[in-house]
């Protein structure tokens, strides 16, 4: 794995793979952390809020299809959808 280099005076922030708050303890695992950007962390949050890369993943997928118009307020439904759906599907259960 490529080793992080950053250029001289660019800010980075730690983002957690698996968001603290979605797990028990607030996983600080150092595997569970990479440092980003801190423009890219906050353009990443903005998108894509607290989602997994696999959340991320389904997200794109829903969206990317033509024909399809999204406003603000339905991205926002998706993305809370989704994660829901993974919530779901972790405790064994199914999505209605």
């Amino acid at each position: 794995m490529a080793k992080n280099t950053h250029r001289p005076g660019r800010k980075v922030n730690k983002h957690h793979i698996i968001p603290k708050s979605r797990t028990r303890r607030g996983n600080k695992d150092k595997d569970n952390v990479v440092e980003l950007d801190k423009e890219f962390h906050v353009d990443w949050h903005k998108l894509f809020e607290n989602m997994t890369v696999a959340e991320v993943h389904r997200f794109i997928d829903r969206v990317m299809v033509p024909g399809r118009n999204w406003t603000s307020g339905r991205l926002h439904w998706l993305r809370e959808e989704i994660m829901d759906e993974s919530l779901t599907n972790s405790l064994g259960g199914e999505h209605d």
